[in-house]
């Protein structure tokens, strides 16, 4: 069996590179194969381009004017998955999508409720449900309400009222939807919210499976408040196991830009020559075996760098975590204050591979700048779709859109330029 890893998150903005860099670099480490994100405030005239190595599929569904609301699903190159089809709500408010993942079909649901008549909203994503599934159903989100307020908040009320709390129960009961993270942790206490305003912690960010699939929850968390003002709630399934590639070593040219590691290396490259080279042993082969002896030392200097910042931030997240529990109790100022400290330590560790992602991305732009490939394609395209000709304006204002006099005056353009020479100076036509 292999694990499917879905997490809802609210990432409260996803627009800025380098916060968007860290929590696609987060849900990469945690090995996430669908991440159900809300308020990702893009605007459906600018959605960032979606390139990242890991999350190769997204779904989005944006605002048409101002940057607020939107969700989107991202899927994971490493999960097998097969779109069949998707319902995307163009104010921004859910995502239907439907597909395939190992011959097993499911049906996912990305919500961010409104903060008012969440009754309203979710009857209507129900009906739109009744209507759309096939297979097993994961409904996730921002729910923006407490569907048990005595244990799922902190001052163990809420102001929503409880008739309409009764009926979303109600509306989940007869659907067969079990609350993922509840059904792991029965009677505990854990948020993913905090209200700045109120003082307040509440768990309003859900993830909702059928009864049929209790067993194949293996786990269910919430992570630490990171990246946004809410906590990822990570679930993981159980699935069919899928064989995976093998992994490729390319040198990561950031080992040798600090000056102490670049004077290491190079003694040790001293060391290795002055060591092998001898009047038995040819130089081709001293010098192809100092290549592998590079790598192997550049693969250790990795990864000595790569557990120092691994245990400094696991350090961090630790910390953060004991501080997390201690304020959810408490919501001391003083907690509150160290626990702002530990996180901005903990984004200026996260900023570094960020920037790292950032440079790589720019850099990839550069050396395919003046090259064929797919970027030129995707200019070439777009340049061709503009400058074709689809209507003419004669002398007479009239639009002609004959095929033949188009072909006609294409060939004037581009092939027949002593034509030109031949028509009166007040051209009798004009190409719109």
């Amino acid at each position: 069996m292999q694990d499917l890893i879905v997490v809802s998150y609210n990432v409260n903005g996803f627009n800025v590179p380098q916060k968007r860099s860290q929590i696609l670099g987060y849900l990469r480490d945690k090995k996430v194969g669908v991440a159900m994100i809300q308020e990702t405030h893009f605007k459906k005239s600018y959605t960032p381009q979606s390139k990242n190595k890991t999350y190769t599929t997204w779904y989005n569904a944006s605002t048409p004017l101002r940057r607020r609301k939107g969700v989107s699903i991202l899927i994971s190159k490493h999960v097998d998955f097969k779109e069949k089809n998707k319902l995307i709500d163009p104010e921004g408010r859910f995502i239907l999508l439907k597909g395939l993942i190992r011959e097993e079909l499911f049906t996912f649901v990305n919500i961010y409720a409104p903060n008012k008549e969440q009754l309203g909203f979710l009857k209507h994503i129900f009906d739109l449900i009744d209507s759309f599934q096939e297979g097993k159903l994961i409904l996730g989100g921002d729910f923006n309400v407490t569907m048990e307020p005595t244990i799922d908040s902190s001052k163990g009320q809420t102001s929503y009222p409880y008739n309409k709390l009764k009926v979303i129960r109600k509306l989940l009961h007869d659907k067969l939807l079990v609350d993922a993270w509840r059904s792991r942790n029965p009677g505990e206490r854990d948020y993913s919210f905090f209200s700045i305003v109120h003082n307040q912690y509440s768990r309003i960010d859900l993830l909702f499976i059928e009864q049929n699939m209790l067993n194949t929850v293996q786990d269910a968390k919430y992570d630490n408040f990171l990246h946004s003002d809410h906590a990822p709630l990570i679930v993981t399934l159980s699935l069919t196991a899928k064989t995976t590639r093998p992994f490729s070593w390319r040198l990561n040219d950031s080992l040798i830009a600090p000056e102490t590691d670049s004077n290491f290396i190079a003694t040790q490259i001293k060391h290795f020559f002055s060591e092998n080279i001898n009047k038995d042993t040819a130089w081709p082969i001293v010098w192809e075996a100092h290549k592998a002896v590079l790598r192997g030392i550049l693969i250790q200097l990795g990864a000595r760098k790569k557990k120092e910042k691994l245990q400094k931030i696991s350090e961090l997240t630790e910390k953060i975590r004991k501080l997390e529990k201690v304020h959810k109790m408490s919501c001391a100022r003083a907690i509150e204050k160290e626990l702002l400290q530990c996180r901005s330590e903990l984004k200026e560790h996260l900023n570094k591979g960020s920037e790292r992602y950032l440079f790589m991305h720019k850099f990839k732009h550069f050396i395919h700048a003046n090259k064929c490939g797919k970027d030129l394609a995707r200019l070439v395209q777009r340049q061709r779709s503009k400058a074709t000709i689809y209507k003419i304006q004669n002398d007479n204002g009239d639009m002609v859109q004959a095929s033949d006099k188009i072909a006609i005056i294409k060939n004037y353009i581009i092939c027949e330029q002593i034509i030109w020479s031949l028509l009166p100076r007040s051209r009798p036509f004009k190409i719109i």
